[in-house]
């Protein structure tokens, strides 16, 4: 048989996941469209949207698998996002580190919380009815 039977059960997220790797870490904006693409192509398979769209996920986790790394480049998608949508509002909240006597170390802090809203939802929520 040369192709695979749409209801495959092996053809999970690690194994499709684990043969895009290479291509995400070439090229970190690829679309879904293309995963389902270069599964096809590779194992004469054609999976669902939303199974691309998980595997693109958990292959970007892997790429991005330092959780200290993404918080450290969440600042600057936030400075794009006010950049990009003029009078988004932006509040972004972090935690002291402590060290073992309760005492902040200096420059290190912890991701606490993060509130975004962008201008249009503000004005429009005054135009909402109240509900009790």
């Amino acid at each position: 048989m040369t192709t695979i039977s749409q209801d495959h059960n092996k053809m999970n997220l690690k194994l499709v996941g684990k043969s895009i790797l290479a291509m995400v870490e070439e090229n970190e904006q690829l679309t879904t469209p293309s995963f389902i693409t270069f599964v096809r192509q590779k194992f004469g398979y054609t999976i669902t949207y939303r199974k691309a769209w998980l595997e693109k996920q958990w292959v970007l986790e892997q790429v991005y698998d330092n959780w200290e790394e993404s918080y450290n480049i969440l600042p600057k998608y936030l400075q794009a996002l006010q950049l990009f949508v003029p009078d988004t509002i932006v509040r972004i909240q972090t935690i002291p580190v402590l060290d073992e006597s309760n005492q902040p170390i200096t420059n290190y802090v912890i991701f606490h919380r993060l509130f975004w809203s962008f201008k249009a939802c503000i004005d429009e929520f005054a135009s909402c009815k109240p509900i009790v």
